[in-house]
């Protein structure tokens, strides 16, 4: 089984995270959707209500679950087997795209459209 981490704050969720989240759907076994909690950063909405929001959106995918989580994202996903971070990136240049992931991407892989 490919498990697989969608992470992000979600605050508010988007049509954009709706849209990764179908794609890694239809391409994993699993789908953990990771909302971070951040005491450190002002917030639209609380974690619960962004929980709330994600399972009502996403409750027609049988294989995408909604978890919180706080501290780094490498122990999240140590400690519930996911092998893959799955991500959308607002960049547009080869520049920004490389600043948005610190120029570290080994084993990229683009999902088509």
């Amino acid at each position: 089984m490919q498990r697989v981490v969608c992470p992000g704050s979600f605050d508010p969720v988007t049509n954009g995270h709706l849209d990764v989240i179908g794609r890694a759907a239809g391409l994993y076994d699993e789908v953990i959707v990771a909302v971070l909690i951040n005491v450190t950063k002002r917030s639209l909405f609380t974690v619960k209500e962004r929980i709330g929001m994600l399972r009502e959106v996403t409750g027609g995918y049988g294989n995408v679950r909604i978890e919180r989580f706080h501290g780094l994202l490498v122990d999240f996903c140590a400690a519930n087997g996911i092998s893959a971070i799955v991500k959308g990136l607002r960049a547009c240049t080869p520049g920004q795209v490389r600043q948005e992931t610190g120029g570290i991407m080994p084993g990229k892989a683009r999902v088509p459209r």
